[in-house]
C-alpha cells in the first residue's frame, strides 16, 4: 500500500489511458470505461497541482526569507570545497539552507 505522496501519479495515468485507448479500440463504452476516462481526469488534476506545488516550493527555494538572508548573508556562503561532514548534516537538518552552498566555483 501507498501513500498518496509516494504514489506513482504517472505510472496510474499510464495504465488508465492504455485501458481506455484498448477498450476504445476494441468498441466497448462501458460504465468501466467511463469510470476509467473519470479516473485519468483526475490523476491529470492531481499531477497539475502536485506540479504547481512543486514549482511554487522551488520558487520559494529560490528567494530566501529576510531572515535566513540576514542570519546567511552572501558573504557567509560556504564554497563546496569547504563544506565538511558538519555542514553536510547541518543541510541534512535543515539548519543550513541549500542556497549557502555554492558549488559555482571550481576548486
Amino acid at each position: 500500500m501507498t501513500t498518496e505522496s509516494s504514489y506513482d501519479f504517472h505510472a496510474a495515468l499510464r495504465a488508465i489511458l492504455a485501458q481506455v485507448a484498448e477498450a476504445e479500440a476494441a468498441g466497448r463504452d462501458s460504465q468501466e470505461l467511463q469510470s476509467a476516462r473519470r479516473d485519468a481526469l483526475r490523476y491529470q488534476r492531481q499531477l497539475a497541482v502536485l506540479q504547481a506545488e512543486l514549482e511554487r516550493m522551488l520558487a520559494q527555494l529560490d528567494q530566501p526569507t529576510s531572515h535566513s538572508a540576514t542570519r546567511f548573508a552572501p558573504s557567509k556562503r560556504l564554497a563546496c570545497h569547504h563544506a565538511d561532514s558538519a555542514d553536510a548534516a547541518r543541510l541534512i537538518d535543515g539548519d543550513l539552507p541549500p542556497w549557502m552552498i555554492d558549488c559555482s566555483e571550481p576548486h
